[in-house]
């Protein structure tokens, strides 16, 4: 199978082409052809670092070229729907970084071109595949059902974050809260502390709401802190899971906890693996090109994640309210949704 990428920025550096890199030692079939960046000293540091075979500044000059089986697509979030729709449409099997789209419209026009295409597509959310959250998901499977879980608590804190739009950083915890809730969002309510000493655009964001199955969850997002910390707690009647992502270092040596009754159940500690491994990019990277294989699912894919773009939307335009009409909540393709992102301001 031959695999090729595309952006060969800081963030592909750091987790995509060490995962990348990886999964083809663990996986010989794997061909690292080629990866591609408009920088050429980017390009061939990305190629001679993580062992693709060529390198590249013409996207359609790679593609011809290596002719490759998938493709990563990793690149800043304004240029993502761009580079991405083209690829959907010829039915590439894709793996593009969040946030699939910088709002509604870009992310139907991304749906639109992956139906259209046919291939298959993931989503990089990674947090779906760190190993403190994925444990917790387990645990939630096998003894609480979801519509037993009475509330989820989410908080996101960063510190010295200042750029003007904290919503693509706060998508992970949007994503994260609903993969543990098991069920769509159905009411969301937002509210914001401006930090304009910080920069503008900085705020402090809070969102309260509930979810389809009943489940009630806040997410706090904290972007001009003291520290680096990602959080959950999940809590049914006489059990709560607790969920350090980050650990105390903040390196992802996340630990999960449960609790029943006020006596420690299980506890796991996310130690002796590689820090992509640790971060769930490596899992991630690893499920998509399984799928390619035939093996497993490719998990989320676009049309699991229309709620996300629109409640990083929301943020991005200070609405206060989004409310999920319950007949729209779980169809991505909704052509006129109404109610989503009308500025409900109450």
């Amino acid at each position: 199978m031959k695999f090729c990428t595309i952006g060969c920025g800081g963030h592909a550096s750091h987790s995509h082409g060490p995962s990348q890199k990886l999964y083809a030692q663990r996986h010989p079939e794997v061909e690292l052809s080629a990866c591609c960046d408009l920088n050429p000293q980017l390009a061939e540091t990305y190629r001679a670092t993580f062992g693709f075979q060529h390198c590249y500044t013409n996207l359609e000059e790679m593609l011809a070229k290596e002719n490759p089986d998938a493709v990563a697509l990793v690149v800043p979030a304004s240029a993502t729907s761009g580079l991405a729709i083209p690829l959907l449409e010829r039915g590439m099997a894709l793996h593009l970084e969040k946030p699939p789209g910088l709002t509604l419209n870009e992310y139907r026009r991304l749906l639109t071109a992956a139906q259209k295409g046919g291939g298959l597509n993931q989503v990089a959310f990674n947090r779906r595949y760190a190993p403190a959250l994925v444990r917790a998901r387990q645990w939630l499977d096998r003894d609480i059902p979801a519509q037993e879980v009475l509330h989820i608590r989410y908080d996101l804190v960063r510190y010295s974050r200042n750029e003007s739009d904290f919503s693509i950083t706060a998508i992970h915890g949007i994503d994260a809260v609903q993969y543990l809730a098991r069920s769509p969002y159905r009411e969301i309510r937002l509210t914001y502390r401006e930090l304009p000493q910080s920069g503008a655009g900085v705020a402090a964001i809070s969102m309260e709401g509930v979810c389809l199955n009943g489940t009630e969850v806040s997410l706090t997002f904290q972007p001009m802190s003291g520290l680096l910390e990602e959080t959950a707690a999940i809590h049914a009647i006489d059990q709560s899971i607790h969920v350090n992502l980050l650990g105390t270092q903040a390196t992802f040596d996340g630990e999960t906890s449960h609790w029943c009754r006020g006596a420690l159940k299980s506890q796991v500690m996310v130690m002796n693996q590689e820090l992509v491994e640790r971060n769930g990019v490596y899992y991630e990277t690893e499920a998509f090109l399984n799928a390619v294989q035939g093996i497993g699912t490719a998990s989320p894919q676009l049309e699991d994640c229309r709620q996300q773009v629109i409640l990083m939307e929301a943020i991005r335009t200070r609405k206060s309210r989004v409310d999920f009409a319950d007949r729209d909540a779980t169809r991505p393709n909704v052509s006129d949704v109404v109610r989503e992102l009308s500025g409900i301001d109450r």
